[in-house]
């Protein structure tokens, strides 16, 4: 039998882990009983996409799963995360179009951009306009590891500049601010849809099109046959389905 060298040696005990976890996971792929089973679920997602996701997630789980517990982590971009944090993650979400090692994806609902003002807003008809949304004061989202809110970005590469007066971290605390002053917030629509009318926010469209994205379900390929995690997937994907035709319906209210 050939000797391992010093270069395999490493190699082999990088997926030493992933080999246990593949194993872990055929062996509990019959065992998973929702009424019974006191599994901890770790997931990966924005604050936004949770505010969206968890609180029908959570009922579900009152429902069918009473004993088991979600832990929603932190963000941060599943593409920075280290190994040993990727392979005790069921699953996250995130929009980018780029593949993940070692992760399928599943499409989870599309979105875009929407513009946010508290109701009374003074400028809000002016915001239509290019002039009057350039003019106006904003709030940029600017989260972990990011030099610019991707919508500035956006508005660069159409060779124009809005006003920044505040910088936040999530598009949660940009809808707060939003409600709260006469800044403007640029922010998924479909979380501006939801959590407008709690705020007393009018949502408004953009005077530039800014394109339309999709978030996607990533989840790891080592846990396709795990009946657990596959329990879970099918929840979210069900509510991803519900997001997308809530977002129709509304768009063909405001058309």
């Amino acid at each position: 039998m050939p000797k391992l060298t010093s270069d395999a040696q490493p190699a082999l005990k990088e997926s030493l882990p992933d080999t246990l976890e593949r194993v872990r996971s055929l062996l509990a792929t019959e065992s998973f009983d929702p009424a019974t089973s006191a599994r901890r679920f770790r997931v990966v997602m924005h604050d936004h996409l949770a505010d969206l996701l968890v609180p029908d997630v959570v009922r579900r789980m009152h429902r069918e799963a009473p004993r088991v517990r979600l832990v929603v982590l932190a963000w941060q971009s599943p593409f920075s995360m280290k190994p040993e944090q990727m392979r005790a993650v069921d699953f996250c979400i995130s929009c980018s179009p780029d593949d993940l090692p070692g992760f399928d994806r599943s499409p989870l609902f599309t979105d875009t951009e929407s513009i946010v003002v508290r109701r009374g807003h003074p400028a809000a008809s002016r915001l239509k306009t290019l002039r009057g949304f350039l003019d106006a004061s904003h709030v940029a989202v600017v989260g972990r590891g990011k030099a610019d809110d991707p919508v500035d970005s956006w508005l660069r590469e159409e060779g124009v500049e809005r006003r920044i007066a505040l910088v936040v971290p999530s598009y949660l605390q940009a809808l707060h601010a939003a409600a709260t002053t006469d800044l403007v917030a640029s922010v998924p629509t479909r979380v501006a849809q939801t959590l407008g009318p709690r705020l007393s926010l009018a949502v408004l469209r953009p005077p530039i099109d800014p394109g339309v994205y999709r978030e996607c379900l990533f989840f790891p390929q080592r846990r396709q046959r795990d009946a657990a995690s596959l329990w879970l997937r099918d929840i979210v994907m069900e509510l991803g389905k519900r997001i997308e035709v809530r977002g129709l319906s509304a768009s063909r209210r405001a058309s």
